[in-house]
């Protein structure tokens, strides 16, 4: 069957035509996530009320990330900086808002005459709001299901206590008194244990409404934070200043590209070379652009620098390559070709290595904001290693009539 041998021996060039594919169906239906550089928002510093261990820390940054992604935020980068300040940088943000999130310390409880009944940690997991239209404005819900536990405390109270009100507390702000009905109270006296419960709260507007119970929803998820977290610095970057670094981080890339083209194309004076060069080059940055749009990976500045530098990277590999075969050939060198080829793919390897090494050390050694620019980088590299030097040296042998 010819068909498939062609595909086993050109596989890596399918990659390719798939990664394009790919990656323009994923830019037209997802788009991709723009950090706060690039995009505008804001940029939250804030200090713990007393110094974390690196676990404290980790959970915190859990938290985080969990209550801002409930409520709905993309493109969230959260760096913690020693052991007792947090770097929030939530893009499209209003400041405001992203305080208020930051700074809970989504501590609840239920009270029956001002004595705790459940908190935080009785809750197994919240369910998405509900909103529903009632005379004079909009009544909204949260339900949320108890741990066994959880609903074994409830239930010693509810039993004793129909029609009585459980007051609800988030922070020590009471958001919540729902009455326990005579059924519930009945069925807790008969042993059954309830664990579903709801917040139940009301606004004028709808909008204020869904606001209220995603931002409780939020919290409930996310839980209780390890200290309070007090704000130092909040700083904005403005949509228009976002787009024009946007412009500029565009400009520099198309500049970059236009550089390699212009030396590549001087230094070989082939279109047969330079095309197949640039080809493949680009073909990188189109996989690094697909990745984060299918991961919903954010490419903030770091990470728009990694794209760049695996421009120039990868082209260097393909000269190195490009001079074993065009060069050994011209040379007349009796160094067959297979052996020319592993020659410079040894180097390429090598380069790789020290290129991962390096990238490796800044993602894990304390630099957050420059894990973009580390991910970037390898995942460039590795992909340009395993398809497109291999790809790239294939088409050069066939287009050179090598053997």
């Amino acid at each position: 069957m010819p068909g498939l041998g062609w595909m086993k021996e050109n596989w890596r060039l399918l990659v390719i035509t798939a990664v394009w594919i790919v990656t323009a169906t994923s830019l037209a239906v997802k788009g991709v996530n723009l950090g706060l550089e690039l995009k505008g928002g804001t940029m939250v510093i804030a200090k713990t009320d007393h110094p974390l261990s690196k676990k404290g820390m980790d959970q915190t940054v859990t938290v985080l990330e969990s209550r801002l992604s409930t409520f709905g935020f993309k493109g969230i980068k959260i760096q913690p900086v020693g052991r007792d300040h947090i770097i929030v940088m939530l893009p499209g943000t209003p400041p405001k808002e992203a305080v208020e999130l930051i700074t809970k310390p989504g501590r609840f409880e239920a009270k029956y005459k001002d004595k705790t009944v459940i908190t935080g940690q009785d809750i197994e997991s919240v369910e998405s709001p509900r909103i529903e239209r009632v005379e004079g404005g909009y009544q909204w819900s949260v339900p949320f299901r108890l741990t066994a536990e959880g609903a074994r405390k409830f239930a010693e109270v509810a039993k004793n206590a129909p029609g009585q009100p459980i007051d609800m507390y988030l922070d020590n702000k009471k958001v919540s008194s729902p009455r326990i009905s005579e059924d519930l109270a009945m069925a807790a006296a008969s042993g059954h244990m309830e664990r579903e419960i709801e917040i139940v709260g009301g606004a004028k507007t709808k909008e204020q409404a869904e606001r209220e119970a995603k931002e409780i929803m939020a919290v409930l998820r996310s839980g209780q934070l390890p200290a309070k977290l007090v704000p130092e610095g909040v700083y904005s970057v403005s949509a228009t200043l976002g787009q024009n670094f946007l412009k500029m981080a565009m400009i520099a890339g198309a500049i970059a590209f236009a550089a390699v083209s212009v030396i590549i194309a001087l230094r070989y004076r082939d279109i047969r070379i330079s095309g197949p060069i640039l080809f493949t080059g680009s073909s990188e940055v189109v996989f690094l652009i697909g990745l984060a749009s299918l991961t919903g990976f954010t490419i903030d500045l770091p990470a728009l620098a990694g794209i760049i530098l695996s421009i120039g990277s990868g082209v260097d590999d393909l000269i190195v390559i490009t001079d074993e075969i065009v060069r050994g050939e011209r040379r007349k060198e009796e160094v067959t070709l297979r052996q020319r080829i592993k020659r410079a793919f040894s180097v390429v390897l090598a380069s790789f290595a020290t290129l991962a090494a390096a990238m490796a050390v800044l993602f894990v050694a304390g630099m957050g904001l420059l894990k973009g620019f580390a991910i970037m980088t390898i995942a460039g590299a590795f992909y340009g290693v395993v398809i497109t030097r291999p790809v790239y040296a294939d088409l050069l042998k066939k287009i050179l009539g090598t053997e």
